[in-house]
This record gives structure tokens, sequence and C-alpha cells, in this order.
């Protein structure tokens, strides 16, 4: 049985709530919105499981929540970040299938940025072996954003437009349109992307710096 540390390392929120203003995903900075702290490694409650970090992934979601910026209010001095992968050490009461195993994660009631996580354990998926830790720690925001939009595309018609699509969503999009059967036009800010996206699904990637943008685009939308 593995012995578990009684504290842990995080990276936690400095600021409650929501922002007054909206300036987007970026940041300058790190120090302004996050710290490092100590704190209790969390116990798992029943359906839960604990979770030893491998991998965190870092999202525009995850920015704009830091930020005050998302849909739900930020919690001074918790844990950041929405998803991850890691080992599953203990669980609660009705979790036990779950234990040993390596899965993708998103956080709930503490976030991703810490070096234990406790989660329900119907937010987790196993891990296939050849799925890398990488991989596995961006496996469920993006992919399921991607699905659900792409779902709201091929109810309108069998064409739709992916703007930043050189972004893990974008890319996303366009390989699952293709392989939806659909046709992704990609937008871009430079040419060096086109082969790329074209590789990964892309029906057509247009270029936005481009003096030709606008008669590229009636051209695309001339039946």
């Amino acid at each position: 049985m593995t012995t578990l540390p009684s504290t842990m390392y995080a990276v936690v929120q400095t600021q409650d709530g929501y922002s007054e203003t909206a300036t987007g995903p970026t940041i300058n900075d790190a120090a302004d919105w996050l710290a490092t702290a100590e704190m209790q490694v969390p116990v798992p409650g029943p359906g839960e499981v604990l979770i030893k970090l491998r991998a965190a992934s870092v999202n525009p979601s995850d920015i704009h929540f830091i930020k005050g910026e998302y849909g739900q209010p930020r919690v001074q001095g918790t844990a950041a970040g929405f998803e991850g992968c890691g080992d599953v050490v203990a669980t609660g009461a009705g979790a036990e299938a779950l234990q040993g195993q390596r899965v993708a994660f998103v956080a709930a009631q503490a976030g991703a940025w810490a070096e234990y996580i406790t989660t329900p354990a119907m937010m987790c998926i196993p891990l296939r072996p050849d799925i890398s830790d990488e991989d596995g720690s961006a496996q469920i925001v993006n992919p399921m954003t991607a699905m659900a939009m792409i779902d709201i595309a091929r109810n309108a018609g069998d064409a739709f437009i992916v703007s930043a699509a050189t972004s893990q969503l974008g890319k996303l999009m366009c390989s699952l349109g293709r392989d939806l059967g659909l046709k992704p036009i990609a937008l871009v800010r430079r040419d060096n992307a086109i082969a790329l996206l074209k590789d990964l699904g892309a029906h057509e990637v247009l270029v936005t710096s481009d003096p030709e943008m606008r008669r590229n685009w009636s051209r695309l939308a001339t039946p």
C-alpha cells in the first residue's frame, strides 16, 4: 500500500470572484494571478478518487478562469487548472475500480495544478498505455468542446468556418469535421500553416493577412 504524504504543493489562485474587466486569454506575469502554496493532501469522499498528478494542461479557458473572466467564480487559495493526467492512488467508497489506473481527469472541487487532486470517478477516463501523459492531460476539455461544436455545425450544413485554426481546438475541429464528411474552412494569420491544416482535414485554408483574402472568400461563397 502506497504511503501518501500529508502535505503537497499547488499553484493557487490569489483572487476571488469575477473580474470587472475582460482582456482575453493572455497573461504577462502569472504572479499577478497565482502563487505557490503548501496545503493538505485532500481525502477522497464517496465516489471520488485521489490522483497523483503526472501532467496538467493550460488551456485558454484556464487563463480566462484565473483572471476572473470565466463562467464560474474564482476561490482564493484553491488550486487552479481544469484538467490533467495522473495515477489514482486512493479511492472513496464506490470508486475502487479505478485504483492504480492512469487516468485523464477534469478537476471538480479543486484545480489540476497540484501534486494531488480529488475528483469524482465519473470525471475520469482510463488511458491506454500508448497515450502519452501529454496527450492524456488534454484529453477532455478541447476534444469535448470540438465534438459539441461540430455537432452544431453538422446540423446547419456541410461546411463550417474555424477561426484561430492552428489552436488545439481548431485542429481537432478540422480533423473531426473531415472524418464526419464535412468541409472545414480554416482561417489563419500566416501561410506556413496551410499544409499542416490541410493534412489534418481542412477543406480550405484562408490566410487573413493575404491581400487576396476577400477574393478568395468570395470564391468559396459563390455557388
